[in-house]
């Protein structure tokens, strides 16, 4: 999804960012996929199309875009994105004050051994539950609780 950018009065370059790895400033290290930066190309573009007291926020050094810029990149890089346009929009959104969406959660069912659905996330749980079904399926109840021990979710 790439925006026109040239009508919002961005345009952007491409610059390494690192990661402290360490409590030194010697410990950093660089992510291999550059971050997106977005320049003002159009100051009046630019100011129509954030407004004047988002622009004003930006001048300030420590919430100015550059620096903004770098956090969402190296943040978004740490999980793995390496898409341009997606950095950008990612970047974009934050200027514009959007938080960054959450990641779907993602339900996951487990089989307990009489048949019936787990979707709980409490391992400690589960085993219970397996361990019970396997007492009811006649399983003896100190080889069922071995055997649910056994048994992880997630």
């Amino acid at each position: 999804m790439s925006q026109n950018w040239e009508s919002f009065g961005i345009s952007w370059t491409s610059e390494t960012v690192s990661r402290q790895n360490g409590p030194n400033k010697t410990d950093r290290v660089a992510y291999s996929t550059p971050a997106q930066l977005p320049q003002v190309a159009d100051y009046d573009k630019f100011v129509a199309h954030f407004g004047k007291p988002a622009v004003l926020a930006m001048v300030n050094a420590s919430n100015s875009i550059r620096v903004r810029a770098q956090a969402v990149c190296r943040g978004l890089l740490e999980n793995g994105e390496r898409d341009a346009d997606k950095l950008r929009q990612a970047v974009y959104n934050a200027m514009r004050g959007v938080r960054a969406q959450a990641s779907p959660i993602q339900v996951r069912v487990y089989t307990l051994p009489n048949g019936q659905m787990y979707n709980g996330t409490d391992v400690t749980e589960y085993r219970q539950m397996y361990a019970a079904a396997l007492v009811e399926a006649g399983v003896p109840a100190d080889v069922a609780v071995n055997l649910a021990n056994a048994q992880n979710i997630g």
